[in-house]
C-alpha cells in the first residue's frame, strides 16, 4: 500500500469499521458519515483544491443544498470558487465530488452541517 501524502487520522464509521482519512478533512467526513451518505473518497489538498466524492440517497439533495448556501452567503463570502460534479464514471456510478480551495474549508463545514439536517 502506498504511503499516504499527508497526515492521516483515524475515523470510525457508523458501521464500527475505522478508517484513515486525511486529518485536514476528517470532520467533513465524519459530517459525511451518516445513513443515505456513502464517502467514496476524498483529499485534504490537491493540487490547491481538495476534494470529497460521496454518493447514496441523500447525495442529491445535501449537493443541491450546499451549492444554494454557498451562492447566497452575505456574511462571510467564500475566497473561492467551489465546484461540483456529477461524473459519469463507470467505477462510482451517481456519485457526486465536491472540490473547494482549502482556504474555504470552515465555511464548506458548516455548509455541509446544515445541507445535512435540511436533507434528513
Amino acid at each position: 500500500m502506498p504511503k499516504p501524502k499527508h497526515p492521516q487520522t483515524k475515523l470510525l464509521l457508523q458501521n464500527n469499521s475505522e478508517i484513515q482519512v486525511d486529518h485536514d478533512i476528517h470532520e467533513l467526513i465524519q459530517i459525511l458519515n451518516t445513513p443515505g451518505l456513502t464517502t467514496i473518497n476524498s483529499c485534504q489538498n490537491d493540487r490547491g483544491t481538495s476534494y470529497i466524492q460521496f454518493r447514496g440517497k441523500l447525495a442529491k439533495p445535501f449537493m443541491h443544498s450546499l451549492l444554494g448556501q454557498w451562492l447566497n452567503e452575505k456574511r462571510h463570502k467564500p475566497q473561492y470558487p467551489i465546484s461540483f460534479a456529477n461524473p459519469k464514471n463507470p467505477k462510482h456510478p451517481n456519485s457526486f465530488q465536491i472540490r473547494w480551495n482549502p482556504a474555504d474549508y470552515n465555511l464548506v463545514v458548516r455548509f455541509a452541517r446544515l445541507a445535512l439536517a435540511r436533507s434528513l
